[in-house]
């Protein structure tokens, strides 16, 4: 599935301007694929699968593609969130000047060439909490930034096609 083009939801658009084969979790066209994809499931499988109890109520387990696998887009929208991300997270473009040693003027002049740390973080740059640290840092807290996002509006989302889904993030099919 990691090697495949998102067929049906929007995906996202690497460093150098082509299309990823990873789906776009905060794209509206993306997230309803994985409501239909599970309620296709529920409708095929309904009937023949096993139910689990959970303080006394019924519910069913499910395990589906709706389990993303995050990555960053480099197109304008994706663009806009990872600003948006790192607004909320330092508040001031100072201190993210002070953590990259960049002079930005504000977020919005921040670009994917200054944000997104492409070689690999060495032990002496962790060591000495270098710029290229605090990237891959904010990198990686950037994708844990959008699943927890997703994941709440896909709870609301499944919930409404089927209100007893026992809801529990399982990268597991992918293991």
């Amino acid at each position: 599935i990691r090697y495949s083009p998102a067929v049906i939801g929007e995906g996202v658009v690497g460093p150098d301007g082509q299309p990823r084969s990873y789906y776009k979790y905060w794209s509206p066209r993306a997230q309803q694929s994985m409501a239909d994809h599970v309620a296709g499931l529920l409708k095929l499988y309904r009937g023949n699968h096993g139910e689990v109890r959970i303080g006394g109520e019924e519910r069913l387990p499910i395990c589906s593609m709706w389990d993303p696998v995050a990555a960053p887009s480099f197109d304008e929208d994706g663009i806009g969130r990872y600003r948006c991300f790192l607004r909320e997270r330092y508040g001031r473009i100072e201190a993210l000047n002070e953590r990259y040693g960049a002079s930005l003027a504000d977020f919005d002049r921040l670009d994917p060439q200054t944000y997104w740390q492409r070689e690999p973080v060495t032990a002496a740059d962790s060591a000495k909490r270098t710029p290229a640290f605090w990237k891959h840092v904010d990198n990686l807290l950037y994708l844990q930034w959008e699943l927890e996002r997703y994941f709440k509006a896909m709870r609301g989302k499944l919930h409404a096609v089927e209100g007893k889904l026992l809801l529990m993030p399982n990268l597991s099919q992918w293991s």
